[in-house]
């Protein structure tokens, strides 16, 4: 959401008799806006903490926020797995790479020998190709808008990350039977969940889904927007405000996403 976009809409709320609750979630995001540019400016784009330490980002993102990217606590609860399995794998393969923080990530701060991201979203593409120009490794990496495209550089220990908005299910078929017809073994799959028509969390769903193809789910991590590593202490620093630290902290509009993680037989 932009400056003129953030504006026009208290000026709608209020037209509308917005409720204290309306306006305050606008005004948090519009101060969300100033201190996302403020932090990047002040860090030159460059993450500063986390698994990525020392990435440099784009100032465009791609559906989601920056703020939590360039202080290092960007889906913090997953860190520790998108790090491991990449420093376990020789390829990553990211559906729904959006911007490109996972594909200039990881290909940045781990031995992985290629990296390839999925978007049908040529804008995302964009941003994420320029953001491995940037980091220098350009090389590493393929982009590409059609996970069909893509499924070639599928190997037996790989490791995919998914998030694909509520295609999920469509993903899965499609990853299977690749997977299957290929004799590939051991891939580890780390899947974002998302909601079902009924503005439910449609993680259960994609737990039968992935247990049905015979895969093993490991674990399922829940995301916690009030866990205290999210409030990094580079905000603590900068800003003595506390809700200022808490929008530093804010990642997306919803608090019931997960993570599902699981390996292919």
């Amino acid at each position: 959401m932009n400056y003129a976009e953030i504006i026009e809409a208290f000026k709608e709320l209020l037209r509308g008799g917005a409720t204290s609750k309306d306006l305050l979630i606008l005004a948090a995001n519009f101060r969300r806006k100033h201190i996302e540019m403020e932090l990047f400016d002040d860090f030159n784009g460059i993450i500063q903490d986390g698994v990525f330490k020392g990435v440099k980002l784009s100032p465009a993102t791609h559906d989601s926020v920056l703020t939590p990217k360039i202080l290092g606590t960007y889906e913090i609860e997953i860190a520790k797995y998108v790090k491991h399995f990449a420093e376990q794998s020789r390829v990553f393969i990211d559906i729904g790479c959006a911007d490109g923080y996972y594909t200039s990530g990881i290909a940045a701060n781990t031995n992985i020998e290629k990296v390839v991201g999925i978007d049908i979203s040529s804008e995302a593409l964009e941003i994420a190709t320029k953001s491995a120009k940037q980091n220098q490794i350009i090389k590493k990496c393929i982009f590409k808008n059609k996970l069909k495209n893509a499924l070639p550089h599928l190997e037996s220990g790989c490791f995919v990350m998914i998030d694909v908005d509520g295609s999920e299910r469509e993903v899965l078929d499609e990853l299977s039977a690749y997977i299957q017809a290929s004799q590939l073994r051991k891939i580890n799959i780390l899947m974002e969940t998302d909601f079902d028509k009924n503005k439910q969390s449609n993680k259960q769903a994609l737990a039968e889904k992935i247990i049905n193809l015979g895969w093993t789910i490991s674990e399922i991590v829940d995301c916690d927007p009030l866990c205290q590593s999210r409030f990094s202490p580079l905000a603590r620093r900068v800003y003595s405000s506390y809700l200022d630290q808490m929008i530093c902290a804010m990642e997306r509009g919803f608090s019931n996403q997960s993570w599902i993680i699981a390996r292919t037989t």
